[in-house]
């Protein structure tokens, strides 16, 4: 036993010294479909996701906040909306109390239809206020963002329009109440929207999005400027006539020129591809660079603009992976001229997406989305911690799910040695199960469930080498998760 010991000491040594790790993956998720939007990092080292949840809460789907710790493993989980739709599709960390205020929209509290939905919490994630804005018609919010005077403001677009079919909105919040200061209205005769906003270090509000008003039918990339009353400084649109285009995400560089990064047809190599764009402080053109294949339609999702601690710029998006179709996260590091230096992608067997990366404090990335691979039911929510070069491994094999065991389902015993090498599992329902190793590499899969599955079946680990294993079983849907040891 006293290979046993060792591993033991090991990983106490290591819980005791608290080292979170560089790169981890985890999952949450039930049986509906459940999605994460925006990713925080905390000022003690945790984070914060916002998303939307139909597994759990009050309605159809709810918004969410949840704080997972540095490991990865859920802290608390908040649900917030009524008994219809509600999405939380980004968030910010309250300074003055550490507390979340998260934007979104919501059809269970307001007007009518879709309300721009905006709710603060403390930092356990107890509401503070709920507030809807909106008309008769439909009204969302994309993001937020603080006001150099403490309060917040939201953007998003609405239905209920001053100059056309939708409008770009911008709206300012007094934190403390949730009453709004004001709200303001952009655009044209046709759609147009607001997806990101950023408050600049010269105290103006840079938005992007996507206008059919102006130019293009089709939608061109927007970008916007205003003062801190909300009053236009500056607009201007991207793109070639008869193409798709829009902005997801926008910030303002060390050298006082704007980045844009979105979905393109207009710059790419024939499909819809990503891209980041360069523009001056009066949004003239600079440079463009894209990224996709040649041959497929990049559906880009969310395209985030981060530094990289090098001063470089990193773009995160959603890549088709051949041949299986599926998409991937892909994160590129990018040279200040836009150019590609290195990237990683990762993705399992269906499909995974990031919606929300941002930089971590060891000078590394975490991003979230959902997946529908590791047994997900539908879309499961999904994290990804990256390192500094935005590897990607196994560390920790973070595969969780928000149940308990049922008594019905035994495994034992969880130390096996040459002698006694069998583990025994026991279910009153079908099954299927795989088994890992600490790299997250799958070392055997039962394959189809095993209908007869009624008493018991045992897995040999004669052949395996000392060390920690992961067995993940499968019953009725939902996934649990064992730790088993081979001394």
């Amino acid at each position: 036993m006293k290979k046993l010991g060792y591993i033991f000491i090991l990983m106490l040594a290591i819980s005791l010294q608290a080292q979170p790790p560089s790169k981890f993956y985890q999952k949450f998720g039930g049986t509906g479909v459940d999605i994460g939007y925006g990713i925080r990092e905390t000022f003690n080292r945790q984070y914060i996701i916002c998303g939307s949840t139909s597994s759990y809460g009050y309605g159809s789907e709810d918004a969410f906040l949840q704080l997972i710790d540095s490991m990865g493993q859920n802290i608390w989980s908040k649900n917030y909306g009524g008994v219809m739709t509600d999405v939380a599709k980004n968030l910010i960390i309250n300074p003055a109390d550490s507390g979340f205020i998260f934007t979104g929209n919501t059809n269970s509290i307001g007007n009518g239809g879709y309300d721009v939905f905006v709710v603060r919490t403390d930092k356990n994630g107890n509401m503070i206020w709920q507030k809807s804005f909106g008309g008769f018609d439909w009204d969302f919010g994309n993001d937020i963002a603080f006001a150099p005077d403490g309060n917040i403001v939201v953007c998003g677009y609405s239905y209920n329009s001053k100059y056309g079919k939708s409008d770009g909105i911008l709206m300012k919040i007094n934190t403390s109440t949730g009453t709004q200061i004001w709200q303001k209205n952009y655009g044209g005769i046709e759609d147009d929207d607001f997806r990101a906003i950023k408050l600049t270090p010269d105290n103006f509000f840079i938005l992007t999005g996507k206008t059919n008003s102006y130019n293009d039918i089709q939608g061109d990339i927007y970008f916007f400027k205003t003062n801190l009353n909300g009053d236009s400084v500056l607009f201007k649109t991207y793109g070639l006539v008869n193409k798709v285009d829009y902005g997801n995400d926008i910030l303002k560089d060390y050298t006082n020129d704007y980045l844009i990064g979105g979905g393109s047809e207009s710059y790419s190599f024939g499909m819809k591809d990503a891209f980041i764009l360069k523009i001056d402080s009066v949004g003239n053109f600079i440079w463009v660079n894209n990224f996709g294949k040649a041959d497929l339609d990049e559906e880009v999702s969310k395209v985030n603009l981060v530094y990289n601690y090098q001063g470089r710029y990193t773009i995160s998006y959603s890549e088709i992976d051949l041949p299986s179709f599926k998409r991937d996260p892909k994160n590129l590091v990018l040279a200040l001229n836009g150019f590609y230096m290195f990237g990683t992608s990762f993705g399992e067997s269906e499909d995974e997406e990031l919606f929300g990366t941002t930089n971590t404090s060891d000078k590394g990335y975490i991003g979230v989305g959902y997946t529908k691979s590791y047994g997900a039911i539908l879309e499961d929510i999904y994290v990804i911690k990256y390192d500094s070069m935005f590897n990607f491994g196994g560390e920790l094999i973070g595969i969780k799910e928000n149940y308990f065991k049922p008594n019905s389902l035994k495994v034992y015993p969880t130390i096996v040695t040459n002698d006694n090498p069998f583990i025994t599992i026991e279910s009153d329902k079908e099954i299927t199960y795989s088994l890992f190793d600490i790299y997250s590499r799958e070392l055997y899969t039962s394959g189809k469930p095993d209908k007869n599955f009624t008493l018991k079946t045992s897995i040999d680990f004669q052949e395996m080498n000392i060390g920690l294993y992961i067995l993940r079983i499968n019953r009725e849907g939902k996934d649990f998760q064992y730790k088993v040891i081979k001394d």
